[in-house]
């Protein structure tokens, strides 16, 4: 729902150019996905090789473009994501979001082997649900946490440091039992100095179909922005390309309101923070991107 005093947020500039390269599907449909993911949600498609790499250019060359983020649905879906990990590691620093099922031993080296040859970074990041295996799998599916653990064997198996964002699932006493554990769990597969970044559930998609809304006062006002580090949200540095076009955020490429248009170009006005969820960014910080968020990123 907008509002006539929804604050306006600039683009200071465009550092961080996301791709929604498989779309809203995913070889998982995970109860609380804020975008419904699943293996037949075809809301958003599959984009194409060809039209990626026009934006890849786009963005570096004349906006001179400093991260890549590829998101899906899962982005190791796509038959074609190597060819174009090679290509945005020729431009900037590049980062994929996985939930670490289909990280084979084979695919882990393919990757190290890209990195190694490549002239920026390559970061992979592993998602999951809960410190708890059981826990995990009611959201994820049976034996979704092995597998991802085993996911992220395979990458520190082959010299990558990968960064495990956990969705915090569980109540705030428990924040350093949490993190205690996901460390011992993660050295039991070999990763010795963890990076976990903990992350808090978005009340959207599939998670609002679990009960779980937002209230009304969990909202951003303009009175909310004076001397905040506007830095902290990601549609102040960033934009997202999808197959229906180019939006101001990962997160709500669901609403209407927040499609920016259909070129690169067009997407590089003003957006109103409107939604809900931007409050979880106002609090949280730029959840999405890299970034520590507060003191939720634990090593």
């Amino acid at each position: 729902m907008s509002f006539l005093s929804d604050p306006i947020l600039e683009l200071k500039s465009l550092d961080q150019m996301w791709f929604q390269i498989s779309g809203t599907l995913c070889n998982l449909k995970c109860k609380h996905c804020f975008i419904s993911c699943s293996p037949s949600n075809n809301s958003f498609e599959i984009m194409d090789k060809n039209k990626v790499f026009e934006i890849i250019k786009e963005s570096a060359i004349q906006q001179g473009i400093k991260e890549f983020y590829f998101t899906g649905g899962e982005p190791f879906i796509h038959k074609d994501i190597l060819e174009i990990i090679k290509m945005a590691l020729d431009y900037a620093p590049t980062t994929i979001l996985s939930n670490g099922i289909l990280i084979k031993k084979e695919l882990a080296e393919q990757l190290n082997k890209i990195h190694q040859n490549s002239k920026y970074s390559l970061e992979i990041r592993v998602s999951l649900d809960s410190y708890i295996e059981i826990e995990h799998d009611k959201l994820r599916g049976d034996n979704s946490f092995k597998k991802a653990l085993e996911g992220i064997k395979n990458l520190v198996d082959n010299q990558f440091l990968p960064i495990v964002t956990v969705t915090k699932t569980w109540d705030e006493e428990n924040d350093l039992i949490a993190q205690e554990s996901l460390k011992k769990i993660l050295r039991e597969v070999g990763y010795i100095r963890s990076r976990i970044k903990i992350l808090p559930i978005l009340k959207l998609g599939g998670e609002i179909q679990r009960g779980n809304e937002y209230d009304s006062f969990e909202r951003v006002t303009n009175e909310m922005l004076i001397d905040f580090d506007k830095s902290q949200l990601i549609c102040n540095t960033s934009r997202i390309a999808t197959s229906k076009g180019f939006y101001s955020c990962p997160i709500l490429i669901d609403y209407q309101d927040f499609k920016l248009g259909e070129t690169l170009t067009e997407s590089l006005k003003p957006v109103k923070l409107s939604e809900n969820a931007c409050y979880t960014c106002y609090v949280w910080g730029s959840i999405c991107s890299n970034m520590p968020v507060g003191e939720k990123y634990v090593r």
